[in-house]
């Protein structure tokens, strides 16, 4: 995927996880396969995805930044990120006010899953991906 451009070559395989798709869920992109395997072709600013970086880099990210942006939730699991300018307020307990997220999942390296439960007062930041639980489908909006 192009979004991934500015560190080619130092990533090996990327996923990304579709809700409505319940047979097949993961889609990825792996560069060693045959290109007509893989099932991921566009990422943007609403996703977040599984990166497996083959040496240590940075993801330079180009392009305009909008002005809101519409994150569609559906019932159950979603992988989402957080594409907002200010990240330095927005709580987990916002975004569960917003959408009525019964549950909000951050990164954690050391987790059996890498996941963890995230507290209320934890603060979202940008480049950061997580996984929202809601029971019933809505749109987040994140104001930029």
């Amino acid at each position: 995927p192009m979004v991934l451009s500015s560190c080619d070559g130092l990533w090996d395989r990327v996923m990304w996880y579709n809700p409505l798709d319940s047979t097949n869920p993961w889609k990825q992109y792996n560069t060693g396969w045959d290109p007509s395997l893989n099932e991921l072709s566009e990422l943007n600013h609403t996703n977040s995805f599984w990166l497996n970086a083959t040496t240590e880099t940075t993801l330079r990210v180009h392009g305009r930044l909008p002005v809101t942006a519409d994150i569609p939730l559906f019932i159950g699991w979603n992988m989402i990120g957080y594409p907002a300018r200010d990240d330095s307020t927005y709580t987990v307990a916002d975004l569960k006010a917003a959408t009525g997220a019964t549950s909000v999942e951050g990164f954690d390296p050391t987790a059996e899953y890498r996941t963890k439960v995230l507290d209320d007062s934890y603060v979202l930041n940008r480049g950061e991906g997580y996984w929202v639980h809601v029971d019933i489908s809505v749109t987040w909006t994140v104001n930029w």
